[in-house]
């Protein structure tokens, strides 16, 4: 059904052009990691990805246990904040006319503040702090995609795949490496380590990032 749905539903490709075979299409997307402007959008896309796993992955022991003792029923509840990722649309559009790297910016800040108030004992505050966390991921990873696009010189179908697949073995680093800190410290650790990778998320993005760039032709 989903399947049936995008195939339907999807708007017709604007400014595509398909690769003439896959070994010139494979060596387009490896060009791009000669750009320290593509390279930061990756990292930052797999940093994403290793918090939204890990914190996926062990929010649920966290809130399963004392003081909070959330039912199974309860624990899934919990999980339509991410809803609130419908306010991505929103985000892309602002960047759009101010620029990516300030939105991504104030999104993985929002994303930290999250972080930071599941590190409370009050449910309320946890639950404010799983909104922030998803209002500010699920936005950031839209308007990420967005800045690797824009950087793409002509690869730009190259470019998000590799930015998928940089969010996508962040989310397996994520689940797996979280492990172990929850077992040796707890939420505690790894709320730390999360807040940890924001800041090399943001001190990535402006390192090597650039500013505004035009919508490049898809291949």
């Amino acid at each position: 059904v989903g399947a049936l749905t995008l195939t339907l539903g999807l708007p017709p490709a604007r400014r595509f052009r398909p690769s003439a075979d896959a070994l010139a299409a494979f060596r387009q997307m490896g060009g791009t990691l000669r750009s320290r402007t593509m390279v930061s959008g990756y990292l930052v896309g797999f940093l994403m990805g290793v918090i939204l796993l890990g914190f996926l992955t062990y929010i649920s022991y966290y809130l399963s246990a004392p003081p909070f003792n959330l039912s199974t029923t309860q624990l899934g509840l919990i999980f339509l904040a991410y809803v609130f990722g419908l306010c991505a649309p929103l985000a892309g559009s602002i960047s759009t006319r101010v620029g990516r790297r300030p939105v991504i910016t104030v999104c993985l800040l929002i994303l930290s503040t999250g972080i930071v108030l599941t590190r409370s004992q009050a449910l309320m505050v946890v639950l404010l702090g799983v909104v922030l966390l998803a209002l500010g991921l699920i936005s950031a990873y839209s308007v990420t995609n967005a800045y690797v696009g824009d950087h793409a010189s002509g690869r730009r179908g190259g470019a998000t795949g590799l930015y998928l697949f940089a969010w996508y073995t962040g989310g397996a680093v994520g689940a797996a490496v979280m492990g172990p800190l929850w077992t040796g410290a707890g939420w505690s650790s790894i709320t730390l380590v999360c807040l940890g990778l924001m800041l090399v998320a943001l001190a990535t993005l402006w390192a090597l990032g650039q500013g505004k760039a035009q919508p490049q032709a898809e291949t």
